[in-house]
């Protein structure tokens, strides 16, 4: 694509809006005449370009996005195009140097995520399964500068380094505690100083054994095939418009991993509350949660003997039944404890209890699993 200076787009240059907008033949002959900038969603700036050539102005979403992010989208956004708004730009480091950074076409949600039916869940978590898909078991060279969703953030070893880790042969798994840390200890610390009554002794001291058995959590998540993930799609990175498309934005989170914790993110980011069927009936949350992930493994299956053929072994069962209660643990322990614990207020008593809750009922579907950890089996 043509390299604009993102810097200007950002700070509403007409020139560079006016160059940018030419690179589509249809405006060739155009040129922004006002534009009007304003705050968007994850930290990025909605630009509203009005041109001399059209009544109505264009909406785009500009944004710095980090190194990884940039070069994913740069070269494979074709194929999640069905994932993606139209693309004006991205510098990533092949194109420029120091600037990184996306221009996208804005999309406006038609369908608020507090009022979606499970149809509209159904649609996203498929097109999800279908990302998933389409880079199943990546051969190990291909996404070497992504980062891998389960090691510390601090490892800076080669890559050649990681290979038995990331792509272990069938039986030879190894768990190397110090490249794959469960949680921090100082986050239950602060859980415990925070709301004592959530976390017992009894609670802190299986834990704290936990950070020394790190294969409870992390075989079932290592044991399965990865492939590229979003990172964070949660319900609030997802946009249904009245065409019925579903977009997914922020690709900043984009990993490698097991798809289990970006299917665990986007189902625990669903508020918990009955929702319209596909004949109008409001549907227990329990009940349709079983749907949804009935809907994602469907998907996943269809989707694989589209992309790979019919030789692709996997277990829906296993991922159902141990990694994603894992993933939940993980997750919780790494991800939403921490991010409630940084800010808490007066709202955060009762989420945490959530969570811990949830977590509860997942580590004992796990330690039932996992042989020889009785004794640190929370109760």
């Amino acid at each position: 694509m043509t390299i604009v200076n993102l810097t200007q787009l950002q700070q509403g240059n007409i020139e560079a809006w006016s160059y940018l907008v030419r690179q589509n033949p249809r405006l060739a002959h155009a040129s922004a005449i006002r534009v009007e900038l304003s705050p968007a969603a994850f930290g990025a700036k909605r630009a509203t370009v009005f041109l001399n050539t059209q009544q109505d102005p264009l909406s785009f979403v500009v944004y710095g996005a980090d190194t990884s992010e940039a070069q994913f989208l740069a070269n494979y956004a074709d194929k999640i195009s069905f994932l993606l708004p139209q693309i004006w730009l991205i510098n990533n480091q092949e194109s420029i140097a120091g600037e990184t950074g996306i221009v996208f076409e804005d999309v406006e949600p038609a369908i608020p995520v507090e009022k979606w039916s499970l149809s509209d869940i159904d649609q996203v978590i498929s097109l999800l399964a279908k990302q998933h898909a389409i880079f199943w078991q990546p051969k190990s060279d291909e996404f070497d500068w992504l980062p891998f969703s389960l090691a510390r953030q601090d490892v800076n070893s080669d890559f050649s380094d990681k290979v038995n880790y990331l792509y272990p042969k069938p039986g030879q798994l190894e768990i190397d505690d110090q490249l794959f840390p469960v949680f921090d200890l100082d986050i239950l610390q602060k859980t415990r100083k925070l709301w004592p009554e959530l976390l017992t002794k009894r609670h802190y001291q299986a834990l704290k054994r936990l950070t020394r058995e790190p294969r409870i959590l992390l075989r079932p998540l290592l044991a399965l095939p990865l492939t590229v993930l979003h990172g964070q799609p949660t319900i609030d990175r997802w946009r249904v418009t009245l065409f019925e498309n579903s977009y997914l934005l922020d690709w900043s989170g984009v990993k490698i991993g097991p798809a289990v914790l970006d299917l665990d993110n986007l189902i625990t980011s669903i508020p918990d509350e009955p929702r319209p069927d596909r004949a109008g009936r409001l549907a227990p949350w329990d009940s349709a949660v079983e749907s949804i992930l009935d809907s994602y493994f469907v998907a996943l299956s269809e989707s694989l003997h589209e992309y790979h053929g019919y030789g692709v072994v996997y277990s829906s069962r296993y991922m159902r039944r141990f990694a994603l209660p894992a993933a939940r643990c993980w997750l919780i322990l790494n991800h939403h404890l921490p991010e409630l614990l940084a800010k808490p207020d007066a709202a955060s008593g009762h989420r945490a209890a959530e969570l811990w809750t949830q977590f509860l009922d997942a580590f004992r579907l796990l330690t039932t699993y996992v042989k020889g950890v009785s004794e640190i089996t929370i109760r």
